[in-house]
């Protein structure tokens, strides 16, 4: 907190006036606050004042709390002390979320590490589709196969290498039911976990809905309710097959063009008749985290397992 702190080059402070009222109302926002993001992290974005906006946009060069403190009190002829004790708060989540760092490394944007046409673990990349701060993802290709490659990022925590190491031995177990057939697993030559899935070709559920949807005159278009009986079809595969998945939202749901459901992102699941895969740690998405977990979250509390 005495040293200097910057905002990551890549955080963004984005006025939410031109949302739609309705819009603002669901995320507990006026006209006159801001989102505080962090594009490719799993932080979760933030609503914040118009002061405290302003205050942290002292942070876009790096600077100590204390300068920027009295520069924003000059600008606003308010006392340092109150001006501190109101900002509190935000500054200490901030640093929690790594939406304020030191600088260096943790301050430049999150990059890929490859490029298309580089060979990893002798699967050649042929486009980038998503770069989180621990795992990245890839659309490759080997021996006339087309493979989704997750690949932990450089120096990420032992920890989060369980998360594939779970996903792996569940999609072996699942073998291709409702889940993308697992092609590889493995460490690269510098030590970075990464699995292969088939790649599916397809949309997200979201995607195919508001087509439908765009589409058709009708409240609830009849392919829009197919797709949604095909969906409660998968998750009842899954946990037939003793897996409950724990990560449920929209991202995780992929439709191929013949209609089938293709469930992806084990990371966080549990099967229960497995010892070593019975307690998985929870997680995922804040607006779709099931009851039982968002309560106790709220609560200060451990959450409990996931359950049907």
């Amino acid at each position: 907190m005495t040293g200097p702190l910057v905002l990551p080059e890549d955080v963004q402070i984005v006025s939410l006036g031109g949302l739609s009222a309705s819009v603002r109302k669901r995320i507990g926002a006026d006209s006159q606050d801001y989102a505080l993001t962090k594009p490719r992290s799993r932080t979760l974005s933030k609503v914040i004042d118009a002061q405290g906006a302003a205050l942290l946009r002292e942070f876009t060069k790096p600077t100590t709390l204390v300068d920027a403190i009295v520069r924003f009190s000059e600008a606003t002829q308010r006392n340092p002390v109150d001006v501190l004790e109101d900002v509190y708060p935000l500054l200490e989540s901030c640093l929690q979320a790594k939406l304020l760092v030191t600088p260096g490394a943790a301050a430049e944007p999150i990059q890929p590490s490859f490029a298309d046409g580089d060979l990893v673990a002798g699967w050649r990349v042929e486009e980038c589709i998503q770069v989180l701060d621990d795992t990245e993802l890839y659309r490759v290709s080997a021996a006339g196969r087309q493979g989704a490659l997750k690949i932990a990022r450089p120096g990420v925590v032992p920890g989060f290498l369980a998360f594939l190491q779970r996903e792996a031995r569940i999609l072996e177990r699942l073998n291709g039911r409702v889940a993308p057939p697992l092609l590889a697993r493995g460490a690269t030559d510098d030590g970075q976990a990464y699995l292969v899935t088939q790649w599916i070709s397809g949309q997200l559920c979201s995607e195919a809905a508001s087509g439908w949807r765009a589409a058709s005159r009708e409240l609830l278009p009849q392919p829009l309710l197919a797709m949604c009986g095909r969906i409660i079809d998968a998750y009842a595969v899954l946990q037939e097959l003793g897996v409950m998945h724990s990560d449920v939202h929209q991202r995780n749901l992929l439709i191929e063009d013949n209609g089938d459901i293709r469930i992806i992102d084990y990371g966080l699941s549990r099967v229960e008749d497995d010892t070593e895969l019975a307690d998985a740690p929870r997680g995922g998405v804040g607006f779709f985290l099931d009851p039982e977990c968002a309560t106790s979250m709220l609560a200060g509390q451990m959450p409990p397992s996931s359950t049907p």
